[in-house]
């Protein structure tokens, strides 16, 4: 259980807030927010004369800086530690400048449960916030999510649901541009770092994954396989599981059609259960190392091993209309192979690998 912690900023029910509308400069709390003109507008439809979320005035933001606001949103943190939850997913972290106020929540935090997780809502370069080990434990990767859509739907992405993405899944990549945005993400951060991100192709802030990959399925399949033997926890946005569609925030945020199985995807449920299951069952997935192999020939074939020291998985992904083949310099099958997921051809000849998909599919070996 990981909550979702909003410290940036509350809304105008907050008992302070709601004091501070009452009573105006002469408030006990006039100090918790970030007031700029008098009087308030709360409900008009005026400028609210007060500091809020992206300007909403349903969401005053907190004012950090003062020590009495800072050390009440920090005891929040630690109350929910002693009931026992598992972690804190933190919004709009970097909205809260003030120094030394996220450093101070996660050593309090861990104090109470040092195994309490920490995760940050980071867009993009999380460099900052995850590697020095003094704020989050890890970020949610939207970065990786955005270069998979990229590559899995290519030019099936809709236009209007991507203009809407704070992160890019257009152009399309191909399988070079795709490994070489792989292998970037991975020296960004220190291994420790990409084991702890939460891998996601998408959220309750972005439009549906099957809705941004134009309603293609197959490209939700491809995105949730990448995702699932990726350095790090994979996260399913609840209802991805079964194709449910929807646009841009509030687009996204339909309501789970618990009794209209009718409506249900059944072969994207029988994918997620699939790759859940062999996750589970194969510790490499869970920590293990990645490692990009060069596959030469079709640039939509991406194929890459995890590795440990008990096991080694090969996973192979073919994204165009068309099968696809392709060769692995210098990587040479010593031991029994077993198809772990999907299908494919693969054989070893004079110490190459040469690997062979079907249109639109991907393979675990």
């Amino acid at each position: 259980v990981v909550l979702d912690g909003v410290f940036n900023h509350c809304g105008r029910g907050f008992l302070q807030f709601s004091d501070l509308l009452e009573n105006g400069p002469s408030s006990a709390w006039v100090d918790w927010f970030l007031v700029d003109d008098w009087p308030l507008n709360a409900y008009d439809g005026r400028k609210p004369g007060y500091q809020a979320w992206w300007g909403n005035a349903a969401l005053p933001k907190f004012n950090t800086d003062n020590p009495q606001v800072a050390q009440y949103l920090i005891s929040v943190g630690e109350y929910w530690a002693r009931k026992g939850i598992d972690g804190w997913r933190l919004d709009v972290p970097n909205e809260i400048t003030t120094e030394g106020f996220w450093e101070e929540f996660r050593s309090r935090v861990r104090a109470i449960n040092p195994d309490l997780y920490l995760v940050g809502e980071i867009w993009e370069d999380a460099t900052d916030w995850i590697t020095k080990g003094d704020r989050f434990d890890g970020t949610m990767n939207y970065v990786f999510g955005g270069r998979t859509i990229a590559f899995t739907a290519g030019d099936r992405v809709d236009p209007e649901a991507a203009a809407g993405l704070p992160f890019p899944v257009s152009p399309p990549l191909d399988a070079v541009e795709y490994g070489d945005a792989i292998e970037s993400l991975l020296a960004l951060y220190p291994r420790y770092c990409h084991l702890a991100n939460l891998n996601l192709l998408g959220s309750h802030d972005t439009a549906r994954v099957l809705t941004v990959a134009g309603d293609d399925v197959e490209s939700v399949v491809l995105s949730t396989l990448l995702n699932f033997t990726f350095p790090g926890a994979p996260s399913i946005y609840y209802g991805d599981e079964i194709g449910m569609s929807g646009g841009n925030d509030p687009g996204s945020r339909g309501a789970f059609p618990w009794k209209r199985t009718d409506l249900w995807n059944d072969r994207l449920l029988e994918v997620h259960r699939d790759l859940i299951s062999l996750r589970k069952e194969h510790r490499v997935l869970r920590h293990g190392t990645y490692r990009r192999l060069p596959a030469e020939n079709g640039s939509s074939l991406y194929a890459f091993a995890v590795e440990d020291d008990e096991e080694l998985l090969l996973i192979a992904v073919n994204v165009s209309d068309l099968g696809a083949s392709a060769t692995v310099a210098g990587e040479e099958l010593d031991a029994e192979v077993k198809t772990l997921w999907g299908s494919g051809g693969l054989k070893s000849t004079n110490g190459n690998l040469h690997i062979a998909l079907r249109p639109r599919s991907g393979v675990v070996w």
